[in-house]
Formats: C-alpha cells, sequence, structure tokens
C-alpha cells in the first residue's frame, strides 16, 4: 500500500474509533443519574437475647444518595438511624437468666447495587419496575442500654462482663428489592437487608458472668446479673463459685457467634439532572399525558 494511503487509512480509522467511543460516552451520559432517597422501615435484632427464628420489630429511618455509573451497576452511600431491642422475659428458654436490652443506632454505609435491567439511554424512559441486589460495607455507632428500678443507664461503660469495647462497629450489609417506577422523577422502593457484626456486644452479652465480687460499682453488680430478680436461687452468676462448687458455671452469652440485624426499608428516591434532562423529562411526561387524552 502507497504511504500516502497508509496515512489516510490510519486517520480514516482513527476517526470511526473515535466516533464510536463519541457515541458510546453519549450514550452512557444519560445513564449516569444521581437519586436521592429517603425513607422508613423496621429493623429486627438477632443476638443472645432472642431465640432464634423470632423478629421483634423497632422503628427505623434513612437517607442516601446514589449514582449510577455504568449499565447495571450503581454506588450509593446512607445514613440510618434505628432501634434495637431484646430481653430474656420474651423467651421460656431464657427468663431465669433475666438480660435485657435496647439501643440507639446510627449506621453509616456504603453499598454496590446490581440492578437486573440496564437502565435506559434517558432516565425518564426506564422500566417501571427494577430488582436488585446490593451488598458493601459499613460503620456502627450503637450504645446498648437498661433499665433498673425505673432509670437508664449505658451499659458500655458499666463493663457487665468486665470487657471494654468501642461504640464502633464495622458491619457488611448484603440484601435486594424492587423499585418501581411512579413518574418521571420519582421511584418507590422496597428493599430489605442483612447486617453482619463484626462484634459480639451489640446487646451487652457475649461470654461468661464475671464474679460478682469483681464489682466496685454496684449498678455493674446488679445490672450484670439480673437472674435473682426474678427468683434463680442461687443467681447464675454465682455458680460455680463457693458454696456452689458442685453446679456448673453458667454462661452470659455465646461467643462464637457474631450478633446481627436486618432492616426493611421503604423509600422514595428522586431523580437529579441536568436542566436539559428535566426539561426533556417534563416534556415526557407531558407527551404522555396527551396520548392517553387522545386515547
Amino acid at each position: 500500500m502507497p504511504p500516502r494511503f497508509k496515512i489516510v487509512f490510519w486517520i480514516l480509522l482513527c476517526f470511526v474509533i473515535l466516533q464510536t467511543n463519541g457515541q458510546s460516552f453519549y450514550k452512557r451520559s444519560y445513564t449516569t443519574q444521581l437519586v436521592l432517597s429517603a425513607g422508613t422501615g423496621t429493623a429486627s435484632y438477632f443476638g443472645d437475647l432472642i431465640d432464634d427464628g423470632k423478629y421483634n420489630f423497632r422503628p427505623s429511618l434513612s437517607a442516601g444518595v446514589r449514582y449510577s455509573f455504568y449499565d447495571r451497576f450503581s454506588v450509593g452511600g446512607d445514613i440510618t438511624y434505628f432501634r434495637l431491642a431484646g430481653k430474656d422475659a420474651n423467651s421460656p428458654s431464657k427468663e431465669r437468666r433475666n438480660l435485657s436490652f435496647f439501643s440507639n443506632n446510627v449506621e453509616l454505609n456504603g453499598t454496590i447495587r446490581i440492578s437486573l435491567f440496564k437502565p435506559s439511554a434517558r432516565f425518564y424512559q426506564r422500566r417501571w419496575y427494577n430488582p436488585y441486589i446490593y451488598g458493601g460495607v459499613g460503620l456502627l455507632w450503637f450504645q446498648p442500654r437498661a433499665k433498673l428500678d425505673g432509670e437508664k443507664y449505658s451499659l458500655r461503660p458499666l463493663k457487665t462482663e468486665g470487657v471494654s469495647y468501642s461504640p464502633f462497629m464495622v458491619n457488611f450489609p448484603f440484601g435486594g428489592g424492587i423499585k418501581f417506577k411512579m413518574n418521571a422523577f420519582i421511584d418507590i422502593t422496597v428493599d430489605g437487608g442483612y447486617r453482619y457484626a463484626t462484634t459480639d456486644y451489640l446487646d451487652d452479652v457475649s461470654e461468661q458472668f464475671p464474679d460478682p465480687a469483681s464489682f466496685t460499682d454496684p449498678i455493674a453488680r446488679a445490672l450484670s446479673d439480673r437472674s435473682a430478680e426474678v427468683g434463680t436461687d442461687p443467681p447464675l452468676a454465682q455458680r460455680g463459685l463457693p458454696p456452689f462448687e458442685d453446679l456448673r458455671r453458667w454462661p452470659r452469652g455465646h461467643s462464637g457467634k457474631r450478633d446481627g440485624y436486618f432492616i426493611l426499608n421503604i423509600r422514595v428516591e428522586y431523580y437529579l439532572s441536568p436542566i436539559r434532562d428535566t426539561y426533556r423529562a417534563l416534556k415526557y411526561k407531558g407527551t404522555k399525558r396527551r396520548i392517553r387524552r387522545r386515547r
């Protein structure tokens, strides 16, 4: 091939590649979406102070932002406030231990969402529904508390098991959901996700009862072993101690299994867009209304 034809060939090839990439980028620019969300729901605790398979629903509130960056994939962050609680009095097999807790918690997480269907070239032409799954990592602030004689006490500073632990915990959220299109800018989303905790002290319960004589604070001693309040004799913390050497040491919790919780939310998601795309979305919405009226 003569040199001048080679030059023309390479120029044409570069032009085709640039055009293809430019069109691909232009198309992806429409699928790049920023979405704000807010919602409410319930949170359920799983740990030592609730029977397996049981649920106790407490309220939750959440807000977040999500960014669609490629095809079915989006990345987002959420902040969630929720309550958790558990008590042995609700379990026939645990009631003589008589421990309980409740807590107000704040979770900040980042997740990657994978949707079943690809988004449309323009956000306002998306499907009316789209299931998805997600997973990620989060940071939880928690502060378990309990009531004694009508007063509320934070359990972590009291070291009811003689153990220090942080009020912050890393967790791993994963779950799924489905979103429904309400109009050009708004979706309603229903999702549920389990949080795997990296601590066993979400409920302030994990291992053995400490020796009651090891406490100098009477409040800490009373909240460490509450079995005597329901008539357990001898109290569980004293089993295995003199004069009860013949009785086995009763466990306060089970450290081999981490705590966790499940959050179920209903959210409203709002699509943010440049002014140009907002105008197109409103125009598209108006066109659809006119078509319905003609029918």
